[in-house]
């Protein structure tokens, strides 16, 4: 392995261990999810549930996070859609991918979810705007147009679904047709999408083909911040 690669890897792996040092104690989970992972202690869930039930905001966003992780689905989405009712367009995000979920990932749920994902990207959640990308992904133009839009929110993981799309489109084109999806991929980086730097961005798919080491170490170093943030 030569030495940026060695870097990157050490470099990742010192995220992983710090996330993992910084972390608080978590409850054993009863399965994977897909929902931020959302950590609360017993002591605290008192407070936290008095809190939602006086209709504050974040705190049932919070709750319907942490029930989603501890796999208490029905109160997980009882708690965003009470969220996205109050006004947050993220929860209603998130409220379609709990939707998506309850129909066991069927066509029936993806519609559903489109519905949902469709109000959250009205309300002006980039979020939305790309589970409605996911979730339309039948109609392929509408589905790209989503993900674009969402892209241009500023929204790193569309940046970089988005960049992979234009990358396969331009195989064997010339160079400045390449650099479209290049930008894209340099601009999740610089949003604090870590798997960027994984992708396709040179002619071997790393960052090191593009920039100086110096760069690329200062990336790194950005997007790992931006990343556990």
């Amino acid at each position: 392995m030569n030495t940026p690669l060695r870097y990157l890897a050490w470099a990742l792996m010192g995220a992983f261990l710090l996330g993992s040092a910084e972390a608080a104690p978590a409850k054993k989970k009863k399965r994977s999810s897909v929902f931020p992972d959302v950590t609360l202690a017993e002591s605290q869930l008192p407070d936290v549930e008095a809190a939602a039930e006086a209709g504050d905001t974040a705190a049932l966003h919070k709750l319907g996070h942490y029930y989603m992780q501890q796999a208490q689905d029905a109160k997980g989405r009882e708690y965003l859609l009470k969220a996205a009712e109050a006004g947050s367009a993220e929860a209603r995000a998130w409220y379609a991918q709990a939707v998506y979920q309850q129909h066991n990932c069927s066509e029936k749920g993806k519609s559903l979810a489109l519905e949902q994902a469709k109000l959250a990207a009205e309300a002006g959640s980039p979020l939305g705007l790309y589970f409605c990308a996911q979730f339309g992904v039948d109609d392929k133009a509408y589905a790209r147009e989503c993900m674009e839009k969402a892209s241009k929110k500023g929204f790193a993981p569309a940046m970089r679904l988005l960049a992979r799309e234009v990358q396969q489109e331009v195989v064997g084109a010339p160079e400045r047709e390449q650099k479209k999806f290049l930008n894209l991929y340099d601009k999740a980086i610089k949003a604090g999408d870590i798997t960027s730097i994984h992708a396709g961005t040179g002619k071997s798919g790393y960052i090191f083909e593009r920039f100086p080491y110096a760069k690329t170490n200062s990336m790194i170093r950005k997007t790992i911040e931006l990343e556990k943030k």
